[in-house]
C-alpha cells in the first residue's frame, strides 16, 4: 500500500488486481497493487526457499483473476525394503510423492501411510515389496498303451513287449511371498522334461480249446478237448479267487477267472493247455510265490467255490500249447 501511495503522489496510477493465492493447498483471494508474483508474496509475508515451488514464476506480472500457487518443500524419509533415503519434495500427497520419485510398486506391496495421505515435514514413507521367486512343479505325463495282436499266441494271453514309463512335465511359477505367506503365483513356463515311453502289449488271438471250453462260474469238470494220453502230473492243488489275497490280473496279463491255473513255470510252462481232473480244461497263465514244484493254484469265480474246493491232490493232463 505504501508503494501505491508513493506512485499515486507521483501521478502514476496502478491497477488493483484480485488474485487467488494458494499456499500449500489453502486458497485465499487477495486484492493487491503488486505488479509481480514476487511482490505479491512479499506483500503477504510468504517466504520461499530454493526447494519450494511457485507457479507462475516470481517475475510474472500479475493480472486480474490470476491464481498463484505456492508449495513449500517438505523433508521426508523414503524407506524402501529397509533402506532409508532423505528426500526434499513439493508433493502434496504420498501418492504424488512416490510418482515424482519414480518408485515402483504394485497391489501386492505394502505402502504406508495411505497414498491419499497429505504429505508432512519429517514424514516417513515406507514401502515393502512382496518377494518373488521361481518354483518348479513336476507333474507326470501318463504313458499310452499300444496293443499288438498276435495270431501265434493263445487267446487271452498278454505279454508286455515294451514296459511303459510316465514322462514328466515341469511347470515354472513365479511365487510372491510376504511375511512368509504366499500371496500370488504366476505361471511363467511349461515344458516337457521327460517324454513318456508308451507301453506295447502283445495280445494272443489264437483260439485255444482250453479257453473255448472252460466253464465260468461252475465247478463241473467237462471232458478234455484233446487226447489225455500224454504226460500227466500228480500235484497238490489249492484254490483262489480274484480280489482275495491276489489281484484281478495274472502274471501274463490275462484276467483272473475260472480256467486260469497258477503254476511253477519250471514244471509247467506258461501258456500250456491243461486238463485238471475234478476241475476241467484250463490254461497255465499265472504264477505265485508259494507255487513251487508239483503244486498248482486253481482260479474260481467266487470265494465260496474256492472254499468248497479247498486243498486236494489232483491229476493234471498236459495237452500242449
Amino acid at each position: 500500500m505504501v508503494i501505491a501511495a508513493i506512485l499515486a503522489t507521483a501521478g502514476i496510477a496502478l491497477a488493483k488486481n484480485t488474485i487467488t493465492l494458494s499456499v500449500d493447498g489453502r486458497f485465499t483471494r487477495v486484492s493487491t497493487y503488486a505488479g509481480t508474483v514476487k511482490e505479491l508474496l512479499k506483500e503477504n509475508e510468504i517466504k520461499i526457499k530454493s526447494y519450494d515451488s511457485v507457479n507462475p514464476n516470481l517475475s510474472t506480472h500479475l493480472k486480474e483473476g490470476m491464481t498463484v500457487t505456492v508449495e513449500h518443500a517438505k523433508s521426508v524419509v523414503l524407506e524402501v525394503d529397509g533402506v532409508d533415503k532423505p528426500i526434499v519434495t513439493t508433493a502434496a500427497k504420498v501418492g504424488e510423492f512416490l510418482k515424482m520419485s519414480g518408485v515402483s510398486f504394485n497391489s501386492l506391496d505394502t505402502v504406508t501411510p495411505d497414498l491419499d495421505m497429505p504429505l508432512e515435514d519429517d514424514m516417513r514413507i515406507r514401502i515393502v515389496h512382496a518377494k518373488g521367486r521361481l518354483e518348479v512343479v513336476k507333474k507326470p505325463i501318463p504313458f499310452k498303451i499300444t496293443t499288438v495282436y498276435d495270431g501265434h499266441l493263445s487267446k487271452g494271453i498278454k505279454k508286455v513287449i515294451v514296459p511303459g514309463k510316465n514322462g514328466i512335465t515341469e511347470i515354472v511359477y513365479k511365487v510372491f511371498y510376504k511375511g512368509g505367506l504366499e500371496l500370488k503365483r504366476e505361471k511363467k513356463e511349461e515344458r516337457v522334461a521327460l517324454e513318456p515311453i508308451n507301453q506295447v502289449i502283445k495280445v494272443g488271438t489264437k483260439k485255444s480249446s482250453a479257453n473255448s471250453s472252460v466253464s465260468r462260474g461252475s465247478n463241473a469238470a467237462p471232458k478234455p478237448t484233446s487226447n489225455v494220453g500224454g504226460r500227466t502230473l500228480r500235484v497238490t492243488a489249492t484254490a483262489y479267487t480274484p480280489g482275495h489275497g491276489c489281484g484281478f490280473r495274472t502274471a501274463t496279463g490275462a484276467k483272473a477267472c475260472f480256467g486260469i491255473v497258477a503254476v511253477d513255470p519250471r514244471v509247467i510252462s506258461l501258456g500250456t493247455r491243461l486238463y485238471v481232473e475234478g476241475y476241467g480244461n484250463a490254461i497255465a497263465a499265472d504264477t505265485g510265490g508259494a507255487i513251487k514244484g508239483n503244486r498248482v493254484d486253481l482260479c474260481f469265480n467266487t470265494l465260496q467255490e474256492a472254499r468248497n474246493f479247498g486243498r486236494r491232490t489232483v491229476v493234471v493232463h498236459i495237452l500242449g500249447k
